[in-house]
């Protein structure tokens, strides 16, 4: 089935905490191929340099870029969510 529309609009939880690879495809499909470039160019000039912690100006590029597109709650914010409990991280590799 098609729904034909002229703007797509993506709500999710946070892309951006998981990999970028997640913030480009969420973002290309709202623009194809209009803000990110593809997928192999935009891994090598944003998500490897940043996600390796190598290029902190990439992070801000990215964020700049990126920025007016995007309304980002974060669980800590005012009235957000005041009865969820704390973020709890698990690292599997001390499971075994």
């Amino acid at each position: 089935m098609t729904i034909e529309a002229r703007a797509r609009v993506a709500l999710t939880g946070t892309p951006v905490d998981n990999d970028l690879t997640e913030l480009w495809a969420i973002l290309d499909w709202t623009a194809p191929g209009h803000l990110l470039g593809r997928l192999g160019s935009f891994r090598a000039r944003y998500a490897q340099p940043v996600e390796g912690g190598r290029d902190p100006a990439a992070a801000r590029r990215l964020a700049r870029l990126v920025g007016p597109f995007l309304l980002r709650r974060r669980k800590s914010d005012p009235g957000i969510a005041p009865e969820l409990p704390p973020k709890t991280e698990t690292d599997p590799t001390r499971w075994r």
